[in-house]
């Protein structure tokens, strides 16, 4: 196990704790970065504790922004929000449709665009927005549609475009039809990892990893790990300022998932996806291994992060608060965690029991220094799913709780039988 004060360790923090200043920076002062940055984020946003983007409602700001919607920057963010609702299950209004076609009808207009020194298709942020507008709503025209593609091709084909901007061409190809990016450009991924720039060879690993971009010249798991190996060294020796907006949301999902992916690396994100992925090993369990209490699910957890941390520690006694003491479950000292397992068998008072039992926990830890925060893992045998949401949320409040995973019991398991209700049997007599 690396220790949490190898100084390269201490690096990469620092450069995680740059791009996510950078980050929370744009998120308050630009729309359409902030749009971006969480585009490119996605989950990896609430793991990394990026949560404080500005909400913005889709049909006010149509309202608002209708007359300057011939703009390409405007534009942009009415195409970021259209995504958003579709990936938030919804789809945008008609009025929200309507608009978004007039707006590229304007831009198409547009003659020459590649031979402006300031066209809006050289800013790879407008770019990106209307791309993933254009990919979602189903009002833009087949005619649209085709002009969208050609101009995205046309674009690759001007080498003397910088590269970050073709691959923002490919990624909005992509969007418009995945098959699109089958036949691209020869040479368009780097092979020497000193030329791009460090947003160059970052979207380039994203796209990768994603399986929007292939490389032919060798497998594409050798070129990601050159690629992610290279590129860590040159963020370590060059700094991460040049990264700025969305372009360090990339990087950061870059850096994460690259570093964080070794188990050596001890964080706090390794934890939570851990344990978050149990559900899904979960799939071979057999009925003949049961799951009865609350050491059962303890020895699962010592099981998954003993493997990854050698230092994790188990039942071992905190000092006493007041008369109390507390036995924990697991604690891990480098990233001062403590987590707990807990397990439900009747929902209707095991989940307030174990709320009220974390309070007293979190009062417990400040009675040492080497334990900071803790982690409640609940193992739910009655399969309870609606439970689950205001139980997570009410322990996530409470004091010096990391966060709350909850998981119910695999389907190959039978759950305990509950406490019945007794049922108030009818006289047949009618009371005047």
């Amino acid at each position: 196990m690396v220790s949490i004060n190898d100084p390269f360790i201490h690096s990469v923090d620092m450069l995680v704790a740059a791009l996510k200043r950078e980050i929370e920076a744009c998120s308050v002062d630009d729309e359409l970065s902030a749009l971006l940055c969480q585009h490119f984020l996605g989950e990896r946003a609430n793991q990394l504790g990026l949560t404080k983007f500005s909400t913005i409602d889709l049909e006010k700001w149509v309202d608002t922004n209708r007359s300057s919607l011939h703009e390409a920057p405007f534009l942009s963010v009415l195409g970021s929000l259209a995504f958003v609702e579709i990936r938030k299950g919804g789809s945008p209004s008609d009025k929200a449709g309507i608009a978004f076609r007039d707006g590229l009808t304007g831009l198409s207009a547009r003659q020459k665009v590649f031979s402006v020194p300031n066209s809006w298709m050289l800013h790879p942020a407008n770019v990106i927005g209307v791309g993933l507008g254009a990919s979602v709503t189903d009002y833009i025209d087949p005619e649209q549609g085709r002009w969208w593609q050609e101009i995205l091709q046309e674009g690759l084909r001007h080498d003397e475009i910088p590269l970050f901007s073709r691959f923002v061409y490919v990624y909005c190809l992509y969007l418009l039809n995945p098959s699109l990016v089958h036949e691209l450009p020869a040479g368009l991924l780097p092979t020497n990892f000193e030329n791009p720039t460090l947003a160059e060879l970052a979207v380039s690993i994203w796209m990768v990893k994603r399986g929007i971009l292939q490389t032919n010249i060798q497998g594409t798991a050798d070129w990601l790990d050159q690629a992610q190996s290279h590129w860590l060294l040159r963020c370590l020796t060059e700094g991460t300022e040049p990264l700025s907006n969305f372009k360090a949301a990339i990087a950061l999902d870059a850096l994460t998932g690259y570093v964080f992916t070794r188990s050596q690396y001890p964080r706090l994100e390794l934890v939570i996806s851990l344990l978050s992925n149990f559900s899904a090993a979960m799939e071979r369990w057999s009925s003949r291994w049961p799951v009865s209490d609350e050491y059962d699910v303890q020895s699962l957890l010592w099981f998954i992060l003993r493997s990854a941390f050698d230092d994790a520690g188990y039942e071992d006694n905190l000092p006493k608060f007041g008369r109390s003491a507390h036995r924990f479950d697991i604690g891990l000292p480098q990233l001062g965690l403590l987590v707990e397992a807990k397990y439900v068998r009747d929902p209707r008072k095991d989940f307030q029991s174990i709320v009220e039992a974390i309070g007293k926990d979190s009062a417990q830890i400040t009675t040492q220094s080497t334990y900071k925060e803790i982690l409640v893992f609940i193992y739910d045998a009655s399969r309870a799913a609606e439970q689950h949401d205001w139980a997570k949320k009410t322990i996530e409040k409470i004091a010096r709780v990391r966060g709350c995973i909850i998981h119910s019991a695999p389907s190959s398991l039978k759950g305990p039988i509950l406490p019945q209700r007794k049922l108030r049997r009818r006289s047949g007599k009618s009371s005047r």
